[in-house]
């Protein structure tokens, strides 16, 4: 069954590359004036980055904090011509798309969040040691899960696949390692990470600027078809060994030459060490100190904020690494054989720690290693300047006294957490369809009198506000596009009679159509609730397969109707409704709740702050 509702909405289509999203572009991004300084986000200096090394292709999926990466470059992309850049619609494809470009031999970028990292393993770890070169994936970490829902380490994902790992601490770095990584890539054939911090990914900062590099931009793609050298297992009798012997390079030939180039990083880094003299390397090293940190990205300046509160710039030796995999040895024994105690910062998991640990086993004598192991510092969540300090001062025999301020403020949110749960409940915002659309399939539940015999599952975006009142209609929220996935087999399992998922319109490009193609094969009875914005809501608006009819670079698109997909793949009830009509949207839900099988219901309305851009961008014009 079919019911089909007209749909008033705002004139999206070329509106959002200048109106919806204008104020994440810079305009100067691809200005050819070398050693000009310019006052840059994170984004920006990825983007302004990529520009420098010639990049010929970007795609990705949105996802903080690089989400804006692909904003500045497709910006570029009309200044130059033989640039392509893409928002994918995951980023399985995004990584997959960019290989293929670096196939042909030109430099590609690939920006993405921790939890992108999941969807790229396949590909990652089957196409990385096949001899690819100019490939760069910026990854975006986040201590604290503030932006993502977990802690995800991105780095145990670039150890899996063997790729160096790049570890910038402010936005000059971030250029300038984007610009390192690919010049790596091209000389070890591999793919290379450069790894921002949340908090790092949403600040500012000076950073000058270098030549771009037209004439790689421009090189003539050329494709090697040589099965062999694109799979793992080639035309050998036996071919999974194929793929073995490439293993083994990177531990030979591939290992000696990281460790080598990584010998080269510190000569561009632009570091302030802490005797305030702008030095050629990063170790900053005091033969009287007893003391050593081992640290690298953007915790490295609450290191150096540590150490000026405490005073004790002549006590302690600093290495500051550009790398956290692989790590440069000699510099690392160095510092366990001169110094009594080493502290080892990082934030997320102990990565550098464990391999430090490892170094030291071949030394008769080194340094006590402290930090997240031995309980120093905490697993969890960013770290600041006051622990950090802590640790030195007990190390150092000093008084240290906790800022007052920053005490209250700690003990004040911790009681918010007890007492709420979070430090501010989440919202809808005013006006959000979405909020209609969970009304509507409330008051159609009770009404049936279903709201307490059916799981909801839940997914990641705007709509997981649904789990909070006065709604509460989420029992899950894993990934993007498991909702749909985790009641079915809540319904399998026989524990409930009728589930129901729902589900972002980008999120159904996404990852929602696999989900409800398994539901229809296996006959789940369930209802699928897409919560259709016309937008990426929750990740700044860009456009997706079924939003705006335009690409990232302003192209003009076909736009896909997720109600005509669904039908395609011959669901048992599809429906669209406008969730502002809200008789209708109810008598719809309760339509769709009684059916048995897989029905559909297409909330559509237009994401309220789009509309109230464009309506301001539409005042200024009038």
């Amino acid at each position: 069954m079919t019911s089909q509702i007209p749909i008033q909405q705002a004139s999206l289509k070329n509106e959002y590359v200048r109106a919806t999203n204008a104020k994440y572009w810079n305009k100067k991004i691809a200005i050819d004036q070398p050693s000009e300084t310019m006052f840059l986000s994170a984004s920006e200096a990825v983007a302004r980055g990529a520009i420098e090394a010639g990049v010929r292709m970007c795609a990705s999926y949105p996802g903080s904090p690089l989400t804006h990466v692909v904003d500045n470059l497709s910006f570029a992309a009309e200044q130059f011509p033989e640039m392509y850049v893409e928002w994918s619609t995951n980023e399985k494809i995004a990584y997959e798309v960019c290989y293929g470009g670096a196939m042909a031999g030109v430099r590609t970028l690939v920006p993405i969040k921790n939890v992108g990292m999941n969807w790229l393993m396949d590909p990652l770890a089957s196409g990385n040691l096949l001899g690819v070169s100019g490939l760069v994936l910026a990854v975006g970490d986040d201590p604290g899960a503030e932006t993502t829902q977990n802690e995800q380490d991105s780095r145990f994902l670039g150890m899996l696949a063997e790729l160096p790992i790049l570890e910038p601490s402010n936005a000059q770095e971030m250029k300038d390692y984007i610009v390192k990584a690919f010049e790596i890539s091209e000389e070890l054939k591999i793919p290379v990470m450069v790894r921002v911090m949340v908090r790092s990914g949403y600040a500012r900062g000076p950073v000058k600027l270098g030549p771009i590099q037209h004439e790689v931009r421009k090189r003539k793609p050329e494709f090697d078809k040589d099965y062999n050298h694109w799979s793992p297992g080639g035309n050998f009798p036996w071919p999974i060994q194929m793929y073995s012997v490439r293993h083994q390079r990177f531990h030979g030939e591939v290992s000696a030459k990281i460790e080598e180039m990584v010998g080269s990083l510190p000569k561009f880094s632009h570091i302030q060490s802490l005797v305030n003299q702008l030095d050629e390397h990063i170790f900053t090293e005091n033969k009287q100190a007893k003391v050593a940190v081992i640290t690298g990205n953007l915790v490295s300046c609450e290191v150096n904020e540590a150490i000026a509160a405490l005073g004790c710039q002549d006590q302690v030796s600093v290495l500051k690494l550009a790398t956290s995999y692989p790590l440069p040895k000699g510099m690392i024994t160095n510092a366990l054989s001169t110094n009594d105690t080493v502290l080892v910062v990082e934030e997320i998991e102990p990565i550098i720690e464990d391999q430090v640990r490892a170094a030291c086993a071949d030394m008769p004598i080194h340094a006590k290693i402290i930090g997240k192991r031995s309980g120093h510092l905490p697993y969890s969540g960013e770290l600041d300047r006051h622990q950090i300090a802590r640790v030195l001062a007990s190390k150092l025999n000093i008084e240290y006294k906790d800022d007052v301020k920053q005490k209250k403020i700690a003990e004040r949110n911790k009681m918010l957490i007890h007492e709420y749960g979070a430090l501010t409940p989440p919202r809808f915002c005013p006006g959000c369809p979405e909020h209609a659309a969970f009304y509507a399939l409330k008051l159609a539940l009770k009404s049936l009198k279903m709201f307490d015999n059916v799981a909801f599952g839940g997914d990641v975006g705007c709509y997981e506000m649904a789990a909070y009142e006065p709604f509460e209609m989420s029992h899950t929220g894993f990934c993007m596009g498991s909702g749909l996935s985790l009641v079915s087999g809540l319904q399998h399992s026989g524990a409930f009679e009728k589930v129901i998922a729902y589900v972002g319109d980008s999120t159904f490009f996404h990852a929602g159509m696999p989900a409800l193609v398994n539901a229809i094969y296996n006959r789940v009875n369930c209802l699928l609730l897409v919560l259709d914005n016309r937008t990426t809501g929750e990740t700044g608006h860009q456009p997706h397969p079924g939003a705006f009819g335009v690409t990232a670079t302003g192209k003009e698109a076909k736009v896909l109707d997720i109600a005509e997909i669904a039908k395609a793949m011959k669901a048992d009830y599809v429906g669209v409704c406008d969730p502002f009509d809200l008789d209708e949207s109810k008598k719809m839900m309760k339509e769709a709740l009684q059916v048995e099988g897989v029905a559909v219901v297409v909330a559509r309305g237009t994401c309220a702050l789009v509309v109230e851009r464009q309506e301001k961008e539409a005042r200024k014009k009038s």
